[in-house]
Formats: structure tokens, sequence, C-alpha cells
């Protein structure tokens, strides 16, 4: 109903056309959006594990160098 809607006069196959395009585009996006706020996640999750390992070093009294 929605295509038919969307699609007016015109045939309805450019209509679905149309709209896989666009829809490739969001995914395309949502994908890249995804991988990078991925690899910010885990980049800053290495700057937590130095902190924790070198606080945890200090409450045992143990002494290591990075």
């Amino acid at each position: 109903m929605e295509l038919k809607q969307l699609a007016g006069d015109r045939d309805l196959y450019d209509v679905m056309r149309r709209q896989k395009r666009r829809q490739k585009v969001i995914d395309a996006k949502t994908a890249k959006a995804y991988k990078t706020d991925r690899a910010q996640t885990q980049s800053s999750g290495y700057v937590f594990d130095i902190i924790n390992r070198k606080l945890s070093s200090r409450k045992t009294g143990c002494s290591s160098s990075l």
C-alpha cells in the first residue's frame, strides 16, 4: 500500500528499485558507524586496562614498569 502511494502515476517497479537503493545507503552508513564505534570502544578499553594494572600493582605493593 505504501509503495502505491509513493508511486502515484509512476511505475511501481521504479519506486521499489529506488527504495532498495536508499536502504542500501542506510545500511552502509549504519555498518560504517558501528565499525567506527566498535573500534573506538576497543581502543579506549586498552587505556583502562593499563590504568587498572597500574593501580592494582600499587594496592598489592608490587612494582612493575610499563
